[in-house]
């Protein structure tokens, strides 16, 4: 097969899924002309004590906001990330889009005897109406995301396709039209 064959298959491969492979692995995978495929985005949710996300303006954050957090060892450059706040918010309130092409690993934020990785990211939306824990909770196709079974006790969980469109289900309107353009 030509290169033209290799780089369809490639993207074919990279917009369906392929035997043996993932999302994130048919996203980082090259074509035999070294250009990557169409790029998928990968979800994350990154969770936050209210120490933390209180002291950025006092938890209201501005629109193009570039900040580090911490995030997945497996979270790359267009990847976006929403942001649940953990403790007296509850809720899912922020959009970022991740600027780094590797995270880089350092300090935990929370505990100085583990490591954490961390990624620089820019704020792309604040959700008008906030996504609520028990909005969440009450939803049985959330039931067996990863996120909801621990508690939220994790700096990042992924965000697989189901659990996508369930979240956008949750969304108002406007703020469907904007997770939809970063994140799908």
């Amino acid at each position: 097969m030509g290169d033209l064959g290799n780089l369809i298959k490639t993207t074919a491969c990279a917009l369906y899924r392929c035997a043996g492979s993932t999302a994130t692995d048919r996203r980082r995978s090259q074509s035999a002309t070294g250009a990557y495929p169409l790029a998928i985005v990968q979800r994350w949710l990154w969770v936050t004590q209210p120490d933390f996300w209180a002291q950025l303006q006092g938890g209201r954050l501005e629109h193009g906001l570039k900040i580090e957090w911490t995030c997945d060892k497996k979270a790359r450059h267009g990847d976006v990330a929403l942001l649940y706040r953990a403790d007296m918010a509850k809720d899912i309130a922020h959009l970022f889009r991740v600027d780094s092409d590797k995270p880089v690993e350092g300090e935990h934020p929370l505990d100085a005897n583990r490591k954490a990785w961390w990624c620089h990211a820019t704020l792309m939306h604040t959700l008008r109406h906030p996504l609520l824990l028990p909005d969440l909770r009450a939803e049985p196709r959330l039931a067996s995301w990863a996120a909801l079974e621990a508690n939220f006790h994790a700096l990042s969980f992924e965000i697989d396709d189901t659990v996508w469109r369930v979240l956008l289900e949750f969304a108002h309107p406007l703020d469907r039209i904007d997770l939809r353009r970063y994140g799908s």
